[in-house]
């Protein structure tokens, strides 16, 4: 093995050596946008349950409000049937 074998290899080994410092790099970049992925999601879940408990709520709130309103026009319905009303 002359010198210029050992340069070539000396060479090779430094973009090696270069590479793989890049993929560490790239991966410790790639592990942190992933952890702020998984936190924007959880965060994006939670909201989904409150608006979806929100939802139900006001389901829940017109149903009865609607329920009010049927037994407030068959109340009246039915007073107007009365003596008074003939």
């Amino acid at each position: 093995m002359d010198v210029q074998d050992l340069v070539r290899l000396e060479e090779k080994i430094e973009a090696l050596l270069q590479y793989c410092t890049e993929l560490k790099n790239e991966r410790e970049t790639l592990r942190v946008r992933t952890s702020e992925q998984e936190e924007k999601i959880r965060e994006l879940e939670n909201k989904v349950q409150e608006f979806e408990a929100e939802r139900n709520d006001v389901k829940t709130r017109v149903s009865n409000i609607l329920s009010k309103l049927e037994n407030l026009e068959i109340g009246s319905e039915e007073s107007r049937e009365g003596p008074l009303f003939e």
